[in-house]
């Protein structure tokens, strides 16, 4: 064998090598140094917080809402109250929010899409069940009048006629 020719072997085990070091860097399958079930609590931990961000984005749109143009029109309909109150939380949880936490992936959208969802649907049974928190943040008239609007175990997509 010429020298070229273990040169260009050891240049093959260096490439070789290198290949072997950026595949285990790339794929990570083994995970025996027991890492891998503190990342999965991790990322179901991160599930969670994108739907309390998508829940607390409803109830921070409607703060905003209503300290910017008091208390709600009770003649305008139900269920375009709710549409703008989806648009506008979807608006903070997926553009505002995204400046604070980086949860983009479509696992994470979808959870804050439930969390704003669940919002819509459940923040009226909050307001019934708690409303000393309700008037702290909003006033004891938005809460009255969502109380005496809405019965404990109205949906707002429900009619109201």
């Amino acid at each position: 064998m010429t020298w070229q020719d273990e040169v260009f072997v050891e240049r093959l085990a260096r490439l070789e090598e290198k290949h072997v070091q950026r595949k285990s860097l790339i794929f990570r399958q083994n995970r025996s140094d027991g890492t891998g079930w503190a990342m999965d609590v991790g990322f179901a931990i991160s599930l969670l917080a994108a739907g309390l961000i998508g829940f607390f984005s409803v109830i921070l749109a409607r703060y905003a809402m209503f300290h910017s143009q008091g208390l709600p029109d009770v003649s305008v309909n139900p269920n375009l109250v709710m549409a703008v109150d989806g648009f506008f939380a979807f608006f903070i949880a997926f553009f505002w929010l995204r400046m604070v936490f980086s949860m983009t992936s479509r696992l994470h959208v979808t959870a804050k899409l439930v969390g704003i969802s669940a919002a819509l649907v459940c923040m009226n049974m909050l307001v019934h069940g708690y409303p000393q928190i309700f008037e702290r943040a909003f006033s004891p008239e938005w809460v009255e009048q969502a109380r005496h609007a809405k019965g404990p175990g109205w949906l707002p997509f429900q009619s109201t006629g």
